[in-house]
């Protein structure tokens, strides 16, 4: 239900006792088959990519412990990171299902692979134009802001007033480390023409090769729209 999702993303983002699922990096997806990893935290501070929490409990997990502090990287979940053992994996299997397909088979899913590949590709880019357009619309409106700041103003605030007040500041500076982290989030692995030089089954490892790119980058472009501000 759309009303349970909102109240999670909500739980999910609060400072404190909030409410986060380690199945994602603030909620999971509701349609996984995966179970939840649910946890109520004292403090939940967002500083762009990072999650630190104090004093975590987790809920209907009879093995876990309380947990008293944490930094979690959105960039280490393992959805978003494609380890050397889940590789060597990925391209046994592949490479057996690519033996196993008739040469017409083989040059089909070459040609879906790479369009598979550009389409992550374009979610990439669009993520990067979007936080290029955050980040001018922040170089330009905060030194504005800024100006029109009357501190009087500010002091003589209600509780409401004031809890709003550092609401959008938290806000703000979360949104600035996110862009600055993005910008220079650390690079994915990709594919090297050398195995492709050494290999005596250049076919097979071409494929291989666009199938291994492919998933690298659907990674990042998943990390990027998990993150960025819809």
């Amino acid at each position: 239900m759309w009303f349970v999702d909102l109240l999670m993303n909500i739980l999910a983002y609060l400072p404190v006792f909030s409410l986060t699922d380690d199945l994602g990096f603030l909620t999971g997806n509701r349609g996984s088959n995966q179970p939840h990893k649910y946890y109520l935290s004292l403090i939940n501070i967002l500083f762009g990519e990072r999650k630190i929490q104090l004093l975590s409990i987790p809920i209907k997990q009879p093995g876990e412990k309380v947990i008293l502090f944490r930094i979690k990287r959105l960039s280490e979940i393992d959805a978003f990171v494609l380890s050397e053992e889940k590789a060597n994996q990925l391209e046994a299997n592949y490479k057996s299902h690519y033996d196993s397909l008739h040469e017409t088979e083989q040059n089909i899913e070459k040609e879906v692979l790479l369009r598979q590949l550009s389409d992550q590709q374009s979610r990439i880019e669009t993520s990067y134009n979007k936080i290029n357009a955050f980040t001018t619309i922040i170089v330009a409106i905060i030194p504005i802001a800024v100006t029109f700041i009357n501190w009087d103003t500010i002091k003589s605030m209600s509780v409401i007033g004031m809890t709003i007040f550092i609401s959008l500041i938290y806000a703000n500076v979360n949104l600035c480390a996110w862009i600055f982290q993005a910008i220079n989030v650390r690079g994915f692995a990709a594919s090297s023409f050398r195995d492709l030089k050494n290999s005596n089954e250049k076919a097979k490892e071409q494929n291989w090769q666009i199938y291994y790119d492919w998933q690298q980058t659907k990674r990042k472009a998943d990390m990027f729209v998990c993150e960025l501000p819809k």
